[in-house]
């Protein structure tokens, strides 16, 4: 019984970790587009469909990641979502055409999603009456962020 602190800290400490580095990843998009705008010479439509990309990953998270949740259980989806995060994110530093930048943005929403809903589940389902505090405090991270 000593272990169920540290587990409930661990994990606590996991899911605002997982919304501290949405946070981050999510406010990349505005710094890295001027650059990219640059670096490739496309104008900013091209630049847009790119990043539309990513709300298109985000999305179908968004409407899978429970369906995942429930068959296979959260550490599964928070863990597939950090690896899809990390292989968008290396493509998206790496590639130079705008077609791989924008599948690597769609696998960094999926990534995204997999992080919006999997730590959101999970504190919900480790602190019942205390939830939206630690909601909160996850929201606050993700600003951070």
């Amino acid at each position: 019984m000593q272990n169920k602190p540290v587990n409930l800290f661990l994990l606590t400490a996991g899911c605002f970790l997982a919304f501290f580095i949405f946070g981050f990843t999510d406010n990349l998009k505005g710094p890295t587009l001027p650059p990219m705008i640059e670096e490739l010479s496309i104008d900013y439509g091209t630049g847009g469909n790119i990043f539309f990309s990513l709300y298109l990953g985000f999305l179908v998270a968004t409407l899978i990641t429970g369906i995942l949740a429930d068959r296979f259980g959260l550490k599964t989806v928070i863990v597939l979502a950090g690896m899809c995060l990390a292989l968008g994110v290396g493509g998206y530093s790496s590639f130079s055409s705008t077609s791989l930048l924008g599948l690597s943005l769609f696998v960094v929403g999926l990534g995204l999603g997999g992080f919006e809903l999997g730590p959101n589940a999970l504190v919900v389902s480790l602190y019942h009456e205390r939830k939206g505090l630690y909601l909160n405090l996850m929201a606050v991270l993700h600003g951070l962020g």
